[in-house]
């Protein structure tokens, strides 16, 4: 894998960007000293992303060493001629290819958004940081398609909020009130 198509499967693995924001990022949108990177997106939306260091190290590495000294002012070009910028389905060619080489079923870059995603609720990310990175105009649609990631969690929520009825449930009557939760665990209220 070349310095170009590395640094596209890191930028939409890391910042779950869509194949078209990666082909139309120009020089001017990546800010090195805020460490910031400018997204524009769907409906004209604009976001500021942070750029983690290994997706600035890999960006850096294709200006400086693989990409051609030419007058076009997109980040990412086509190789064979004539050289000009990237298209989406450039990106999503550069990921099919990458995927392949490794041995996988062949996917698109739309799959690296989803692991992006997946990754960052893992790592703890609330669902307004994952809205934003995504780009998502409201966080129910981030809700819509990653909400199967918080199955895991529906016990606890279940019983917390059994947990708090019956704290109020307590405060009505007299007497401690002895709630099981799931395993062999017990919350006793006063």
């Amino acid at each position: 894998m070349g310095r170009r198509d590395y640094a596209v499967v890191v930028l939409l693995l890391r910042l779950g960007l869509r194949a078209a924001e990666v082909a139309t990022l120009r020089p001017d949108e990546l800010d090195w000293r805020a460490g910031q990177v400018k997204v524009h997106g769907k409906g004209g939306r604009v976001d500021e992303l942070p750029l983690p260091v290994d997706v600035g190290e890999a960006i850096t590495g294709y200006l400086r060493h693989g990409r051609p000294r030419v007058e076009v002012r997109k980040v990412f070009l086509r190789v064979a001629p004539p050289t000009v910028g990237l298209t989406r389905s450039g990106v999503s060619s550069i990921v099919r290819l990458a995927s392949a080489q490794a041995g996988l079923t062949p996917f698109g870059a739309h799959r690296l958004r989803d692991t992006a995603a997946s990754d960052s609720f893992a790592a703890g990310a609330n669902v307004k940081v994952v809205q934003t990175m995504l780009g998502h105009k409201f966080a129910t649609m981030t809700l819509d398609l990653y909400g199967h990631l918080f199955a895991d969690q529906l016990d606890e929520v279940a019983d917390a909020m059994d947990a708090a009825r019956t704290a109020a449930d307590c405060l009505r009557t007299s007497g401690p009130v002895v709630y099981q939760l799931s395993g062999k665990r017990s919350l006793e209220l006063q």
